[in-house]
């Protein structure tokens, strides 16, 4: 009886990256961070086989977002110069896990911006798209 109210009061355990923050749930599986500006909107579990047009598959039906094809995932890349900070398009047919791991800067995350700018905003259809 003793060890089931230990059992019980012992808080569930996960092993968290030592500064990114991030938890590995195993060599295969892995949590994306989507962020929209300063804001995280969204986290995707992702496979190491996982493309970027994957990603904003799921991005697109948990925002209810229609128009994908107007946005794109762009990242931080590896720079020497910690004032040159240049940003990357994701390529969306290529394994995400890979794109991030050769040229982004740690933490591994993504933004969702626009890729496509357009001079009238009603020739966006969606309504989401135009926020």
């Amino acid at each position: 009886m003793i060890i089931i109210s230990k059992m019980l009061h012992m808080p569930l355990k996960l092993k968290w990256g030592k500064k990114s923050g991030r938890y590995d749930l195993s060599q295969d599986i892995y949590v994306l961070t989507v962020y929209l500006g300063d804001y995280a909107i969204l986290q995707c579990t992702l496979t190491t086989e996982s493309t970027a047009s994957q990603c904003m598959e799921y991005l697109s039906q948990k925002v209810d977002l229609n128009q994908v094809e107007m946005f794109g995932l762009r990242y931080q890349m590896k720079t020497n110069d910690p004032d040159n900070r240049m940003m990357r398009w994701v390529e969306l047919d290529k394994p995400l896990r890979r794109q991030l791991e050769k040229w982004a800067c740690k933490p591994r995350q993504v933004q969702l911006a626009v890729l496509y700018h357009t001079p009238n905003a009603f020739t966006l259809t969606d309504q989401m798209a135009r926020l």
